[in-house]
């Protein structure tokens, strides 16, 4: 179970970063279908995208995996690629 004041955001910039994507980057490596003002209002928690969206952001990122560890760490798992 997840904690109450767990936060999307976070994992969503760091599985971005692992890529090397600014957010500008991001957009274009989308096609545009994620723009970059939203991707970062995601990440900064203005706002909540719903859970197809981040399955949707975790495809393009390719996100295998998170790890959460009992200290609260979480580690984001990314297949390499060349971007």
């Amino acid at each position: 179970m997840l904690p109450n004041d767990f936060e999307i955001g976070p994992i969503l910039r760091k599985a971005r970063q692992a890529k090397s994507l600014s957010l500008a980057k991001f957009e274009e490596y989308t096609n545009g279908d994620i723009k970059a003002v939203v991707m970062g209002s995601y990440e900064r928690g203005d706002r909540q995208p719903t859970f197809k969206r981040v399955m949707e952001i975790f495809e393009y990122l390719g996100v295998r995996s998170l790890i959460f560890t009992a200290d609260g760490k979480i580690y984001v798992d990314v297949k390499s690629g060349i971007f």
